[in-house]
C-alpha cells in the first residue's frame, strides 16, 4: 500500500514533539483566523465549521507538519521514510484546527484535521473502511507505539458513512486519544484525525466533526 493519510503523519508529529516546539481549482481558502468561519472545497463539495477562538492552519504550517510526521513515523527504517515521501505527493491539505496555536504552552492541544488523498491507484478502496485497514497496518508500523481499536466501525452524519479506528498513545508523560476516520469521494479518500486528551476535549472535537459535509458514497 502506497498511500498514508497527511493527516496521519500530522497526528503523529504533533504528538511526538514537545508542547515547547515550535492546483488553485482543487486547493482549500482558509477561514479567517481567530473567529468563526468556514473552509469549503468545491471539487469536492466539503465544506467545515471552525469553532469560535479556535487556530486554523495554513497549507504550508499542514504540509511542514505532515513532513516532520512522516520524519517519526519512520524513524530509522528507510524504506517506510521512501514510501511517506511518495505518499506526500499524492494528498491534499483541507485544514487543520487546534484548540491553541501549536507552540503554545499548554499542557494538552485538541485538534481536528483533514486531507484529500488521490487514491485512483488503489482501485480496491472502495469504502472508508478499506482505507482504515491500510492505515492500520502503517500505524501499527510507526516508531511511536500505539494501541488500535480491533476491525472498523462505521458512523453516519450528515448522510456520509465514514469508517473509523481509535487510537492511543503516551507521548512526553501526556496520554493521547485520537480517532481516524475516512470516506470515498471519487478517485480520492477524505480522511480525518481527531486528537483529544479528555471527555471536554473529545466532545469538543466530535462537535466540529459533526459539522463535516461532503459528497462521499
Amino acid at each position: 500500500m502506497k498511500h498514508l493519510t497527511l493527516a496521519l503523519l500530522m497526528s503523529v508529529a504533533l504528538v511526538a514533539c514537545s508542547k515547547k516546539e515550535d492546483t488553485p481549482s482543487v486547493e482549500t481558502p482558509s477561514a479567517p483566523g481567530g473567529g468563526s468561519g468556514m473552509i469549503e472545497n468545491k471539487l469536492f463539495e466539503f465544506s467545515v465549521s471552525k469553532p469560535a477562538g479556535w487556530h486554523v492552519q495554513s497549507t504550508e504550517e499542514m504540509i511542514k507538519l505532515s513532513q516532520k510526521g512522516s520524519s517519526l513515523m519512520a524513524g530509522n527504517d528507510q524504506n517506510m521514510k521512501v514510501l511517506l515521501e511518495e505518499s506526500l505527493k499524492t494528498t491534499l491539505p483541507l485544514f487543520g484546527f487546534f484548540q491553541h496555536p501549536p507552540g503554545t504552552p499548554v499542557p494538552t492541544n485538541a485538534s481536528l484535521m483533514g486531507v484529500a488523498e488521490n487514491v485512483s491507484q488503489a482501485p480496491g478502496i472502495k469504502k472508508g473502511c478499506d482505507y482504515i485497514f491500510h492505515a492500520r497496518k502503517l500505524i501499527e508500523g510507526a516508531a511511536l507505539k500505539y494501541t488500535v481499536s480491533p476491525g472498523c466501525q462505521t458512523l453516519t452524519q450528515n448522510g456520509i458513512t465514514f469508517g473509523y479506528m481509535d487510537a492511543s498513545v503516551t507521548a512526553n508523560g501526556v496520554d493521547v486519544k485520537q480517532r481516524y476516520l475516512a470516506c470515498v469521494s471519487g478517485n480520492h479518500v477524505l480522511s480525518f484525525v481527531q486528537t483529544y486528551f479528555d471527555e471536554k476535549s473529545k466532545q469538543e472535537v466530535e462537535a466540529a466533526f459533526a459539522t463535516v459535509k461532503a459528497k462521499c458514497v
